[in-house]
């Protein structure tokens, strides 16, 4: 009893169907003996916190010291570490994750799950790693399992062991993408379906296929790797490499951990790659109510990284307006190719292009051309919109039009011995109208020589008498009809003994 007044507990559940700041009216009497009261309450309905899963592949050794730097990128970096497979060299022994592993990676073992790579079951069965990491590799001769982590559902996939359909890991994952009500989906395991190589023509791992059949069909948002020795992130895509922004699986692999980095790749690039890097680092992804962020995070005084921002498929996540790039500034005669398709969307979506040239006219596409009808420069402004709708701020650049003088080539140094020497320059110009060009040889010793050519083609040719030793610069000069003109030089070295 509180001043007459008998406390009765009560206890209500509720279900709310958005997310907000919502004000509640809470109000009680004495069964109609009295006024009944009211009190207002505040009370916020929350999204699902995001997580953070940071991690790389390709990780330890004991003969270098690159597993550390990344090691000291997960000290600053909280929540839960993955290994994406190939975690301790060279065998993935026991010995090689207590003696190479363990004292860098090896600190944030308590925040870590594995996964399983190739070298990990150099010994057959991968004892080492089960033996280190206990259950956080999954089930021991297993290496398959899934967690959640915020909205997301968490998928390790073992693919050293059977996984094609029919496996038992085959059933394990149609049952487990059967049980998911989470938001958002993301599955990890070693090799990655599609890369890019040193290596003719070699883009895709066809094996893997079945995996991304399997996840594809279950609307999974994000794949992640680790086998390949660098960094790259894809356009979202379905199994057979066909891009798909609106259901398609982004795969980044992340064989970057410390162990040793592959070459520049430059000679089979897939063609959804987006970015590559070839630099030490850890990808730090942040697993969002509806999306996700990702950004690659280099080793101490190296300076790649890569990040942006994707949303799962049919969640109602925020929708991020896309960044218009008009390139330029550009100068033409007349005719203008603009390229735009340095603009991008945060969250992967297609993009509409829409120019305006400045003139009075405008365009469509990424890259779209114009011709100018007179000289001047022409502020140009490009806007984009995502397929959600969501428009860029308007981006300027300049076009600026009128006579181009012509761009000459006079050759390169050289040296003679007294006598004819014979000049081989040529020119080019962006007017295809500036014809004829005329030009003026300066020989350099007094002496000059003139001509005229209604060809970009022909080569300006002539000869000269020299008898004297000594260096003379050479300069050839042509000018248009439009009196626009450009130079270039020569040293010409005169010797007895050439």
């Amino acid at each position: 009893m509180t001043g007459g007044m008998r406390q009765v507990p009560h206890t209500s559940f509720l279900t709310f169907p958005a997310l907000g700041l919502l004000l509640l009216a809470v109000s009680c009497s004495d069964g109609g003996r009295g006024p009944s009261a009211t009190a207002p309450i505040e009370t916020v309905v929350g999204a699902t916190p995001d997580e953070v899963l940071v991690g790389a592949g390709n990780i330890a050794t004991c003969g270098g010291d690159g597993d550390e730097a990344t090691a000291n990128l997960l000290d600053a970096i909280p929540g839960t570490v993955v290994t994406l497979g190939d975690n301790a060299f060279p065998h993935g022994t026991l010995a090689d994750y207590t003696n190479c592993y363990d004292p860098s990676w090896g600190r944030h073992k308590p925040r870590t799950y594995g996964v399983l790579g190739n070298h990990d079951y150099d010994t057959g069965n991968a004892t080492g790693a089960f033996d280190y990491f206990g259950d956080r590799a999954g089930p021991r001769d297993l290496g398959y399992y899934s967690i959640d982590l915020g909205a997301w559902h968490v998928i390790v996939l073992n693919d050293n062991i059977p996984f094609g359909p029919g496996s038992a890991q085959d059933q394990w994952l149609v049952n487990d993408l059967a049980a998911n009500t989470q938001r958002c989906t993301l599955a990890m395991w070693h090799v990655p379906l599609f890369l890019s190589s040193n290596f003719d023509g070699y883009t895709v791992n066809d094996d893997r296929r079945p995996l991304w059949n399997r996840l594809y069909t279950a609307h999974v948002d994000l794949v992640l790797n680790g086998h390949v020795h660098h960094y790259e992130r894809f356009a979202p895509m379905q199994p057979d490499g066909t891009r798909d922004d609106a259901t398609g699986i982004r795969e980044i692999n992340v064989g970057t951990g410390g162990e040793s980095m592959d070459e520049v790749t430059t000679v089979a690039i897939h063609p959804n790659s987006e970015v590559r890097g070839f630099t030490f680092g850890v990808l730090k992804v942040t697993l969002e109510d509806g999306g996700y962020g990702w950004e690659f995070v280099p080793v101490a005084g190296e300076t790649f990284t890569d990040s942006g921002h994707g949303a799962c498929h049919g969640a109602a996540g925020e929708n991020h307006a896309p960044t218009a790039n008009p390139g330029g500034p550009y100068r033409s005669e007349d005719q203008v190719s603009f390229d735009g398709s340095a603009s991008s969307d945060p969250d992967g979506d297609a993009l509409a292009y829409a120019w305006d040239f400045g003139d009075g006219s405008s365009g469509t596409g990424a890259q779209p051309t114009h011709t100018y009808a007179a000289d001047g420069t022409y502020t140009v402004s490009l806007t984009v919109t995502d397929a959600r709708g969501s428009a860029s701020p308007s981006v300027q650049t300049t076009a600026t039009i009128g006579n181009l003088p012509p761009t000459v080539n006079a050759g390169g140094d050289a040296r003679t011995g007294p006598g004819f020497f014979t000049l081989h320059a040529t020119f080019s110009d962006p007017g295809a109208n500036d014809a004829p060009w005329s030009y003026d040889i300066s020989w350099g010793d007094g002496f000059s020589t003139q001509g005229a050519t209604s060809s970009q083609s022909d080569e300006i040719s002539p000869s000269h008498l020299y008898v004297v030793p000594g260096t003379y610069p050479v300069r050839v000069t042509v000018t248009d009809k439009d009196g626009g003109h450009g130079a270039d030089q020569i040293a010409l070295t005169v010797t007895l003994t050439p």
